[in-house]
């Protein structure tokens, strides 16, 4: 199935929220995406992610560290995403029930 929402998470070194924001964004109705870019030097996102072991997940380091510049990691993500419709997110942020249905 294709994703008809593209999520893109942009996170650096606050792992403790990363799976409460993904999950999220993966309890919406319909098809989603899940895309994380993980922006710190340490990797820090990447077990948070294997351990939630859902594969419309994908993660990411970002190729060329943004060095606080948050919409570099965006842009980088939502390269990589293949649904018609984007929705940016960070690390800290929860997505509503029933957002995107509506």
């Amino acid at each position: 199935m294709t994703a008809l929402v593209s999520v893109v998470i942009a996170t650096h070194n606050r792992p403790h929220l990363l799976a409460d924001t993904v999950r999220s964004a993966l309890e919406q109705d319909g098809p989603v995406e899940v895309v994380v870019v993980d922006d710190g030097p340490t990797g820090s996102a990447r077990p948070v992610i294997a351990a939630l072991s859902d594969p419309r997940v994908r993660y990411f380091t970002n190729p060329q560290p943004s060095t606080g510049r948050p919409a570099a990691v965006r842009n980088y993500g939502a390269t990589q995403t293949t649904g018609p419709l984007l929705h940016f997110l960070d690390d800290d942020d929860r997505v509503p029930p029933g957002f995107y249905a509506a």
